[in-house]
């Protein structure tokens, strides 16, 4: 009798140091950070894209440091400094998903994770571990429990792999199309000298640019009226739309593009009240 319950207390360990083993501090931080997202009102598809998107780039041994990083964001900083520059690191990853996930560069929508459908193998996973956490379970019925935990989460890991696919593909299918409308104005502002359009033809071309730089809808449409009132000549909203070593400078005066760089200053220093 003495050795069927040190069997049973064997077994009943190396259940529980499965479940252990699968433990994940990150995901374990994910409904406190979805709260405290919400609260800032943003919507809770954002919320779940912000952390989603972060979180499955996060390398296992940078897990503590993501922890500190969603405890910062919710108010809670690291005690040493140390511990706070490197959960600040963390915590700008962070913030760049959000600006892409705010912009529409990644998906917003089904992002939260299904929840786990009522199959049998699931309630008869719940009847075992009442069985086995209690005084009357079997050897066999925790063989069992064990095989049917280790299959579920197998399928909960395959699940969520091919949601984070589906999530890359459409990202990409959103970074492409932004790409897309953006060198189809580019192709028509080039139809015509720079100098022959008015200022205000501009404005496709440079929120869609902005866009593609990182840029929410919502501050790139908002920074354009500034662009707007800064450029006294045409040059000043082209180049602010265009990348450095590209053609730009080839399609205005020497004297044009020689004065754009002091007031892009003036511009970024303005648009700040957009971000």
């Amino acid at each position: 009798m003495r050795e069927m319950r040190t069997r049973i207390a064997l077994s009943l360990f190396l259940i529980l140091s499965v479940s252990i083993a699968f433990a994940d501090p990150l995901q374990d931080a994910r409904p406190d950070f979805l709260a405290g997202c919400q609260a800032e009102g943003n919507e809770a598809p954002i919320c779940a894209c912000i952390f989603d998107n972060w979180s499955k780039d996060v390398p296992p041994a940078q897990t503590e440091t993501a922890v500190s990083a969603i405890a910062m964001f919710l108010g809670k900083p690291p005690q040493s400094n140390a511990d706070m520059a490197a959960a600040a690191m963390s915590l700008q990853g962070m913030m760049d998903v959000l600006f892409q996930c705010a912009s529409g560069g990644l998906p917003v929508a089904d992002t939260a994770m299904p929840p786990i459908p009522q199959t049998g193998d699931l309630v008869e996973e719940e009847a075992l571990y009442a069985r086995v956490t209690g005084a009357n379970g079997t050897i066999e019925e925790m063989n069992r429990y064990a095989f049917l935990v280790e299959e579920r989460k197998a399928r909960e890991r395959a699940e969520e792999e091919q949601l984070i696919r589906e999530r890359d593909q459409q990202a990409q299918a959103n970074r492409a199309a932004l790409r897309d409308a953006y060198e189809a104005e580019l192709t028509r502002i080039h139809a015509r000298p720079i100098d022959d359009w008015p200022v205000a033809e501009f404005e496709t071309l440079f929120v869609t640019y902005c866009q593609m730089e990182g840029g929410t809808p919502e501050s790139c449409t908002c920074a354009w009226p500034l662009l707007e009132e800064l450029s006294t000549y045409n040059a000043v909203a082209y180049f602010a739309s265009r990348n450095v070593g590209d053609d730009a400078r080839e399609r205005v005066s020497a004297a044009d593009g020689s004065s754009v760089y002091f007031t892009h200053q003036i511009f970024n220093e303005h648009r700040a009240v957009c971000e």
